[in-house]
């Protein structure tokens, strides 16, 4: 069983640490090991996967950092930014120079955390 909290008030965050549990729970079994950095990078890869599948999001995904591209694939897949940059890392279909973290999210509208 997993439970997960009501508190961040993030339903896209909120969608994406059940597909994470859930990751949890099929890669490493209910009593699945500690979590290490290891662990906890499979079943963000994981819930990455489940919540925007490589066949339906890679054409998606612009070749370079664009921030107005990227929100409206937010609000699409009804994920969060940090999760849709992360697909695109993995998927190696976006460039992703300069850093996104240099660019201040409050700016566009959007919360960071």
């Amino acid at each position: 069983m997993v439970a997960l909290g009501a508190d961040k008030g993030l339903r896209d965050r909120s969608r994406f640490d059940a597909a994470h549990e859930l990751g949890h729970l099929v890669l490493h079994g209910a009593d699945g090991p500690i979590a290490d950095k290891a662990t906890e990078s499979q079943a963000n890869e994981f819930a990455a996967a489940f919540l925007m599948p490589a066949e339906d999001i890679a054409h998606e995904l612009p070749a370079r950092l664009d921030w107005p591209a990227l929100l409206r694939l937010k609000a699409k897949w009804h994920v969060s930014l940090a999760a849709l940059l992360v697909r695109a890392k993995t998927l190696g279909v976006m460039l992703l120079s300069p850093s996104p973290r240099s660019v201040d999210l409050d700016q566009l509208g959007v919360r960071s955390r």
